[in-house]
This record gives C-alpha cells, structure tokens and sequence, in this order.
C-alpha cells in the first residue's frame, strides 16, 4: 500500500528532525535522494523521506511504538512494491511532541548503534 505522506512545512520538518537528534558525536549526517539521514556506525537510524520523517526500530520497540501512536506501523513504504522493513513513519501528533519524538529517535539511535557496522 503506497501513501503519499501530507504535505506540511519542509523548513519546519528540518528544524523538528535537526532538534532530536541526540548530542552524539557519534552520529554522521549524510543527505540520501536530496533528504537528511542520520546514521551511526554507517546503520541508519532517522530519515526525512519526501515529507516524512521515519525511524528505524527494533521489533520490541515497533511494539511499543505502536501502542503510543495507537495504531498498527507497517514497513514504511517510500515508492510503491519497496518496503522498508524496521522502519516506521513517524505520525503528525509525534512531530508536534519535540520531548516523545526525541526519546523514540534516542531508541531508534540506541538500536542503530546495537547492529553491525557497516562500510562506507
């Protein structure tokens, strides 16, 4: 199922997905497609994608993130038939929340940093 995301202000977007980024010196900021990523040890964590902003989350934190949002998350889709598994778009009533966004992209940053490292 392919949804293109609503529109909202790309400038407000940037400022919300630059202001939860935890203080990590960790973190490598890259652009992918024209957008912001956040990557730790070159795993993705956080994403601005068209005009949605998505995490990526363990499978016991996809749990729990959907009790808050109080709905089922499917893989985020960015193009139609390509899913992104473990990730999830983060709904408007999250955006507007600065200190819930910040702890769910502490946890999607947290489990980045469980995995692999990946190569450049």
């Amino acid at each position: 199922m392919y949804c293109m995301p609503a529109p909202k202000s790309q400038k407000i977007l940037l400022e919300t997905f630059n202001a939860v980024l935890p203080p990590a010196v960790f973190i490598e900021k890259r652009r992918r497609h024209g957008s912001p990523c956040a990557l730790v040890n070159g795993n993705l964590f956080a994403a601005i994608h068209q005009n949605t902003m998505i995490l990526r989350l363990s499978t016991e934190e996809k749990k729990d993130y959907e009790k808050e949002a109080g709905r089922p998350m499917d893989a985020y889709e960015p193009f139609e038939d390509v899913m992104l598994k473990g990730f999830v778009a983060v709904p408007e009533g999250l955006l507007a929340d600065r200190d819930s966004l910040a702890r769910w992209v502490r946890k999607a940053f947290d489990y980045a940093a469980s995995l692999p490292g990946r190569r450049k």
